[in-house]
């Protein structure tokens, strides 16, 4: 797990004691203190997947991003998914048909990296975000956003690859140092 450190009220409970503290409590106490809206959305994560031209997130391009969010109810300790919240860009660049066979259609429509980058940072809002194999994805995106927006995202990024070796534990995942393979 990768982020910036714990969200404001980590470690509290709510009064019904099922999760975090209550929204309007959490934001009163973050802006009593003067510091603008909480950097973390806990009702609704933002799961990712990337395409890129390589394995070295120094290097290689940015060719898609394939999010999803899914929704915390916290008091009744249920996830939810609307397939209606999700999002998916293709960035323009002629190697997408030839690497990864994303048709001249989808590359057509594709976006310049800035308006790509801009649209995936207004649908992830302030949602924490899960990814497999989740430095690659930040140190692509994060080199991205830095390049053609001026910075990185702030969301705190959570790494899935733990969470499915602990409900999948027979499953095997490679360990690769990126800039090795």
């Amino acid at each position: 797990m990768s982020s910036a450190g714990p969200p404001p009220g980590a470690g509290e409970r709510s009064p019904q004691g099922g999760g975090p503290p209550e929204r309007p409590q959490r934001e009163r106490w973050w802006h009593a203190l003067g510091l603008g809206q909480p950097p973390v959305d806990e009702s609704r994560w933002v799961v990712l997947d990337v395409e890129t031209s390589g394995l070295d997130p120094a290097a290689s391009r940015l060719l898609a991003i394939a999010a999803i969010a899914v929704h915390v109810d916290w008091r009744t300790r249920r996830l939810a998914i609307a397939l209606g919240d999700s999002f998916e860009v293709v960035v323009s660049s002629r190697d997408n048909i030839l690497l990864h066979g994303i048709g001249e259609q989808r590359q057509r429509e594709g976006l310049p990296p800035e308006q790509a980058l801009r649209a995936f940072a207004a649908f992830v809002g302030r949602s924490p975000l899960l990814a497999f194999h989740a430095a690659f994805d930040q140190a692509l995106i994060g080199r991205y956003g830095r390049a053609h927006l001026g910075a990185r995202l702030r969301n705190p990024w959570v790494d899935i690859e733990q969470l499915c070796a602990v409900t999948h534990p027979g499953a095997k995942s490679e360990k690769h140092v990126y800039g090795d393979i």
